[in-house]
């Protein structure tokens, strides 16, 4: 998903499956309130029955079962939820992912359930990447204990490669997405002091209360994103030295002397320039980003550090138009994550 007047990477890390039922629920319930209460309710009710299912499985009283349960949605879940951010998704799957814990521990004979574990790591991926590590993170001691502690060890090995074959293939995507949309340099920020990294998305509301209100109760469009101006600089694939204030500076603060529209999928900016001059545009530029001003495409553009390209405007009316050009090679393995769902549900059934 692009920002609309950024041409911004929204979900670059997050699986495309779980924004397509999103949406397709969206239309279900009519607006974008109705829309909050079936996703946070869904989150909830999956978590809830998770942990239940979890402390069974560990042999905890049913009772006992039940208030960790609901322990569990009140400080793993709702937190998530009101942060408004997809960790809580993942945090409702973890419960799932540990009883591979489980059988690690208690199945000697097979502790790898290989095709269960691929199934809900790929669920995982599909709604929260990061949550993924941490969860395979976790398996790692008790993956140890049961290679040690079973005698059928070599069978163990074949059945983690097989799972970590076939999550690969049905998250294929989300791996490639991260390191082809997001620059490599991005990781290397966490250690750098001079950087402000920034996790958390925050919006500032630009509308008044009631005509929110009215968007949020009759609306299941793109008005809630228009209501609402995009301030933290996540994504971006910049290689040097920015922060929030030069987000802010150069991106938001300078969109209103532009006039944008979405035809398609290219986003358009039109503006209107006194003089011919160089002008930096209020947009971000990755790789495969293909930027055309007045008719002609622009193949060598100078960047800022924000990679915001910089043109030559003529005198008058100018015209830009931004496109991202999706890779052959992505949409060949979106589609063989596709199949490998499809391959997945028939070898279950």
């Amino acid at each position: 998903m692009l920002l609309v007047t950024q041409g911004e990477f929204f979900n670059a890390v997050y699986g495309p499956f779980l924004a397509y039922i999103g949406g397709f629920l969206l239309l279900l319930v009519h607006n974008w309130f109705n829309f909050q209460i079936l996703t946070v309710f869904t989150v909830l009710l999956i978590a809830g029955i998770g942990m239940y299912r979890l402390a069974l499985k560990a042999n905890v009283d049913e009772v006992i079962a039940i208030l960790l349960a609901l322990i569990y949605l009140q400080f793993g879940i709702v937190a998530g939820i009101l942060r408004f951010n997809f960790m809580a998704w993942g945090a409702a799957l973890a419960p799932y992912a540990m009883m591979q814990v489980l059988y690690m521990i208690n199945d000697e004979r097979k502790p790898t359930h290989w095709l269960s574990l691929a199934l809900i790591m790929s669920l995982i991926a599909q709604v929260h990447l990061l949550s993924t590590v941490y969860i395979a993170c976790t398996f790692v001691p008790f993956a140890i204990y049961a290679l040690v502690k079973t005698s059928a060890k070599k069978q163990m090995i074949i059945d983690f490669f097989k799972a970590l074959g076939t999550t690969l293939v049905l998250t294929f995507s989300q791996n490639l997405s991260v390191n082809y949309a997001i620059n490599r340099q991005r990781t290397l920020e966490f250690l750098d002091p001079n950087y402000v990294v920034i996790i958390q998305r925050y919006s500032k509301i630009t509308k008044h209360r009631r005509k929110l209100q009215h968007i949020l109760r009759y609306t299941n469009n793109d008005s809630l994103f228009k209501a609402g101006n995009h301030t933290e600089p996540d994504y971006l694939p910049y290689t040097k030295h920015a922060s929030n204030v030069t987000y802010q500076k150069k991106i938001l603060d300078q969109a209103k002397h532009y006039h944008y529209h979405v035809k398609g999928n290219k986003l358009f900016l039109t503006w209107n320039s006194k003089k011919a001059k160089m002008k930096m545009l209020p947009i971000v530029m990755y790789h495969q980003s293909r930027l055309t001003l007045n008719g002609k495409l622009q193949t060598k553009l100078k960047q800022n550090t924000i990679t915001q390209p910089i043109v030559k405007a003529k005198k008058g009316r100018n015209i830009a138009s931004l496109q991202f050009i999706t890779p052959i090679w992505f949409k060949a393995l979106l589609l063989i994550s596709i199949l490998g769902w499809f391959v997945l549900f028939g070898y279950g059934i």
